[in-house]
């Protein structure tokens, strides 16, 4: 029997077709030989011409003007997990034809060679409502989001640490000058930055120069999420961040690399701003779940809704999945006001579908920003670093992910998915909250998640689950008191060999775990009854 081999086939930029965008691809999967291994290319495609071992196989791209065959994860083999066996056999095509012509032939007439063919578009377009490039004169640091989740008391428990590595993805620069990426011992904030991660791809805006106008310059977005999730704190400078001392790694990537940001470069939080795509690409989902297994915390925006031309929903609205957002083993953020409601009455929502599970302020979060003044004679500045209230999903995910920070700084060892289970048990239920001046948050009850993260119920609960503070019990009656004991500890408790004298009935309610060392004894009548803590418990502690 033959064995299946998939092959990704992209429609490269250099040729465009006129019945679609450049940036939409191919994805074509097609029979493999018994070896089950990654067809090479060069057996692919040999002399101009499509060289499948299978002449029905090869038909599918018979008089097509393919341009030659590239793989889409090269070196992916190495790893262990078993979604790289199969990513090891996609391959991009180049080429000029008609992607939906050939799609459509893929799946009516190829079924016994080609598994599946979809037609996927990527972008980046930042979850970011723009401040209408207002200038904001006299603006200074309003921490009241922070406030809101509780920062100032998570960082009682945990200010995070430099070996957590949050890797901010983003397409629209960091400008790397700017002074929040310096920490108050000079030291700098980044430990890695990606060559292609600094590229200026979003025009500064002046609509009113005249009037002395300030704009968000080029290189802000990704400088404004960085410093969102872990900027420069306690430095002297600019804004407080939520992941405080966590380490950033800066990166113009996207799905297709983050296998290489996990396990090549280290990152315990990977946080994407923006939208790649409205519809789910099948590989994005298998590189995903490595990246997931390999115990990776992965964060998106899930849109900004009514105000951006994001993805359409059944409701009219920009309320759609959107990607990478709404892939499985991703938290998807939404965005709430600082008062804690999901609507406001000058930007309307952001997005909330059933995809979104958790969600964080979205408006007016202060973040460094790369800014542009203009004065009479429209001569610009362009070397100011300046700061402005952030706005739309992408302020919010960096939010949840300097939390997720914050609970990997107790343990990195706290897998994807209990991470993500802290931040859920312990964020706060706003779906009752009424206000006269918006719609009720109820309109979005079930859309928006398990609720608005709470730092520090979320870093305190991971402290009492995940961290090893030992009770040492070593001897009787004196530790257990003269009368039977219920003894509750809100970590390990160890119960060393001793003996017990009394037989009765002992409770032991912990954490995290409990252990009798070798050598401990108890009389015939004793009943001891031992639990873990249901909070816990209801994280995978057993």
């Amino acid at each position: 029997m033959r064995q299946l081999l998939s092959l990704l086939a992209v429609l490269s930029s250099m040729y465009i077709n006129a019945q679609a965008r450049s940036n939409e691809r191919l994805l074509i999967s097609v029979i493999e030989d018994k070896t089950d291994q990654a067809v090479p290319i060069d057996t692919l495609f040999v002399n101009g011409r499509a060289n499948f071992k299978s002449q029905a196989a090869q038909n599918i791209f018979k008089g097509k003007n393919i341009a030659g065959f590239t793989r889409a994860y090269p070196g992916i083999e190495k790893y262990s997990h078993p979604n790289a066996k199969i990513l090891a056999r996609y391959y991009y095509v180049d080429g000029d034809f008609d992607k939906k012509q050939m799609r459509d032939e893929v799946l009516q007439n190829g079924s016994e060679f080609y598994k599946t063919a979809e037609i996927i578009t990527r972008q980046k377009i930042p979850l970011y409502i723009p401040d209408d490039y207002n200038d904001i004169p006299g603006f200074t640091t309003d921490h009241t989001v922070l406030d809101n989740i509780k920062a100032t008391q998570a960082w009682d428990i945990t200010k995070g640490n430099s070996s957590i590595k949050i890797a901010i993805d983003d397409p629209y620069g960091f400008y790397l000058d700017h002074p929040d990426y310096i920490m108050a011992n000079g030291s700098s904030k980044i430990s890695y930055i990606d060559a292609s991660a600094n590229n200026i791809s979003w025009e500064v805006k002046i609509s009113n120069p005249s009037t002395g106008f300030v704009g968000y310059g080029p290189n802000s977005h990704g400088l404004s999420v960085a410093t969102t999730a872990a900027g420069a704190t306690d430095n002297g400078e600019g804004v407080s961040a939520i992941g405080y001392n966590s380490s950033l790694m800066l990166f113009d990537s996207g799905p297709g690399d983050w296998y290489d940001l996990s396990y090549n470069h280290g990152a315990d939080v990977i946080v994407a701003s923006y939208r790649s795509s409205c519809n789910p690409i099948s590989s994005d989902q298998l590189e995903i779940d490595m990246v997931y297994d390999n115990g990776t915390v992965i964060v998106c925006a899930a849109g900004n809704g009514t105000k951006g031309a994001h993805c359409d929903s059944s409701d009219g609205e920009n309320n759609g999945s959107v990607y990478p957002a709404s892939y499985d083993n991703v938290i998807s953020v939404g965005g709430v006001t600082s008062e804690d409601f999901y609507f406001d009455s000058a930007t309307g929502h952001l997005t909330f579908n059933s995809k979104v599970d958790l969600t964080a302020p979205g408006w007016e979060v202060p973040a460094a920003a790369r800014r542009f003044s203009t004065n009479l004679n429209d001569e610009y500045l362009p070397n100011w670093n300046g700061y402005t209230p952030f706005k739309g999903t992408s302020a919010a995910a960096p939010l949840v992910g300097g939390v997720a920070a914050l609970i990997l700084s107790l343990n990195s060892n706290i897998t994807p998915l209990k991470v993500e289970n802290i931040m859920r048990n312990t964020a706060l239920n706003i779906d009752n909250l009424v206000n006269p001046n918006y719609p009720d948050n109820s309109v979005f009850a079930g859309l928006a998640g398990a609720g608005r993260i709470d730092a520090y119920e979320a870093v305190k609960l991971a402290q009492r689950c995940f961290t090893d503070q030992n009770l040492v019990v070593t001897n009787y009656p004196q530790s257990f008191g003269s009368n039977p004991p219920k003894i509750v500890t809100k970590r390990v408790l160890n119960i060393d060999g001793i003996t017990l004298q009394t037989a009765s009935n002992y409770e032991f309610y912990v954490d995290r775990a409990i252990t009798f060392e070798p050598g401990f004894k108890a009389p015939l009548g004793t009943t001891l009854k031992v639990d873990i803590c249901e909070d816990c418990k209801s994280l995978g502690n057993e």
